[in-house]
């Protein structure tokens, strides 16, 4: 999409309170300035169109269901950053009409079905979940359009007319710190067969890492032989955390759709995406943790355009 068009935020935007109505005495109109304003209002400047589409997360949801839509009012009048409601569809004016995005809200897509809470067996390999992870009864869905998410996310891929059709929400489908990961396959069950009939790749962050994986669809949806779907995880941009490289090798083992290409935990960095033609070239970057803002490039990798090639 050219020089530097847009960018998305992929949930947990307030970290790691979120939002709170006024309940812990701040002003959220203070908070939303200092966290989100000072770093990031001037991003604008340079192109008038460039937008921050955003997505909540779980620590958005932390407080009640009044603070985060206080969250997504803030998003919804205050350039450079733009929501239209915690579900929605925009194509961002520097793709020309060529780029379309779909966003999701995850934190509540999950609060609607059964989340185990996470246990790794000693050698890192997952067990079976038993404590079913409880979510704040207001981010259950409420809304006609929250309990249809995934319909309205399968119509609305079907119906656009955009070249490239991404997908992002909070919570990633495939991660490597073995601390998501009934969440993500809870959240496989429910938009995975429908990324991979309709869409070109999944952003998402939650895990405090930055990984770069495909899924070949082959367990999705058995026997269409469809293209992979790509999948980058871009969450390293608060407190750190490492992989677990016991558990990446079970995963691996025991999940044959699964290629992880790049990750990488214990850093800060972030993935620019640039789309040219029918590739997508992510490029992760990481910054050191002296300070000093350097940019340093990690890995370059080209994912091609499936929807061309979609029955």
């Amino acid at each position: 999409t050219g020089r530097g068009d847009g960018a998305p935020t992929l949930g947990a935007n307030i970290y790691p309170d979120g939002p709170t109505g006024g309940a812990d005495g701040r002003s959220d109109a203070k908070r939303f300035q200092d966290i989100l304003v000072e770093p990031f209002g001037h991003f604008g400047s340079f192109a008038p169109d460039f937008r921050i589409y955003a997505a909540l997360g779980n620590h958005d949801w932390r407080t009640s269901r009044e603070a985060a839509m206080g969250e997504v009012r803030f998003m919804e009048t205050t350039p450079p950053f733009y929501m239209d409601g915690i579900i929605y569809r925009v194509k961002p004016p520097a793709g020309h009409g060529e780029v379309e995005l779909f966003v999701l809200d995850t934190e509540v897509l999950l609060a609607g079905t059964t989340v185990y809470e996470d246990e790794l067996a000693p050698d890192g390999s997952e067990l079976p979940g038993r404590i079913i992870d409880e979510r704040p009864p207001w981010t259950h869905p409420q809304t006609e359009r929250e309990r249809n998410m995934v319909a309205w996310l399968e119509q609305s891929l079907r119906e656009s007319t955009a070249r490239w059709k991404i997908v992002m929400g909070h919570h990633p489908l495939w991660s490597s710190a073995g601390s998501k990961f009934h969440e993500a396959r809870a959240l496989r069950g429910l938009i995975l067969p429908t990324l991979c009939k309709y869409a070109d790749m999944y952003l998402a962050g939650h895990e405090h890492t930055l990984e770069l994986h495909s899924d070949s669809c082959a367990k999705a949806v058995p026997g269409a032989a469809l293209p992979a779907l790509p999948q980058i995880v871009s969450g390293a941009a608060a407190k750190q955390r490492p992989l677990n490289t016991w558990f990446m090798a079970h995963q691996a083992r025991d999940n044959p759709e699964l290629t992880t290409y790049y990750a990488k935990g214990q850093i800060w960095g972030y993935v620019h995406l640039t789309l040219e033609g029918d590739r997508a070239v992510a490029r992760v970057f990481t910054t050191p943790s002296d300070g000093s803002g350097a940019n340093v490039l990690e890995t370059t990798q080209t994912f091609a355009r499936r929807t061309g090639a979609l029955p």
